[in-house]
């Protein structure tokens, strides 16, 4: 459960956001569906445009699909909150004409963003956990370096880019290490110290391109 601090969900005032809280067991682990999209590059001028400075702690959070019928795993994504915040979110079909991406990172992840992100993945046929870590300065900014020069990540790489670079940062030594499915990723999280876990579920339609196309932001 998180705390009075509301530390874990960072934009805690955005309420729609805040569901049901828990801590939890990893459900079994199956192979990453994860998408493949074509390669997008937005200009240096647009991703600067919406850098997005969060403040409070350096963090990394780790959103993990589920699918509700068999909770087997589906997804893989990584908010990161260094010197700006942004969302990692490899092999991924999140997209929209106001958030800026390359190269599978999404910038300008302001409260607003953050939510309708949360908000499009929980829906009827998935759910989401959160797991949430804060981190040093120096360990936030090496995991943001480090996505946005991966490049475009293919096919089921989803979970096995976000473990790699989870599993070089000093919190997570010891306790992550490289994997391809999303449930085993989620259980090594949930060992990590001092990790606050939340269970997003939705009934919204189950096409979440839906849910991107009513996003105000």
């Amino acid at each position: 459960m998180f705390g009075s601090s509301g530390s874990f969900v960072p934009d805690q005032r955005l309420k729609s956001i805040s569901r049901r809280a828990v801590l939890f067991g990893a459900p079994a682990a199956a192979l990453a569906a994860c998408s493949s999209q074509p390669v997008k590059y937005a200009p240096s001028s647009a991703i600067q445009a919406v850098l997005y400075q969060h403040p409070g702690p350096k963090y990394v959070q780790l959103m993990s699909m589920f699918n509700t019928g068999s909770n087997n795993g589906a997804h893989s994504a990584l908010v990161i909150n260094a010197s700006h915040r942004v969302i990692f979110d490899p092999a991924g079909d999140f997209s929209h004409s106001k958030i800026p991406e390359r190269h599978d990172v999404l910038f300008g992840a302001n409260p607003r963003v953050l939510k309708g992100f949360f908000d499009c993945h929980a829906r009827a046929t998935f759910w989401a956990a959160l797991q949430y870590v804060e981190v040093s300065p120096q360990s936030a900014e090496t995991a943001l370096r480090r996505v946005q020069g991966m490049g475009p990540q293919p096919d089921a790489y989803c979970t096995r880019s976000i473990s790699s670079v989870l599993a070089d940062l000093p919190e997570f030594r010891g306790f992550v290490r490289p994997t391809w499915f999303p449930g085993a990723l989620h259980k090594q999280m949930a060992r990590v110290p001092g990790v606050i876990e939340q269970e997003l579920r939705e009934d919204d339609d189950p096409d979440k391109h839906t849910c991107i196309k009513g996003l105000a932001l």
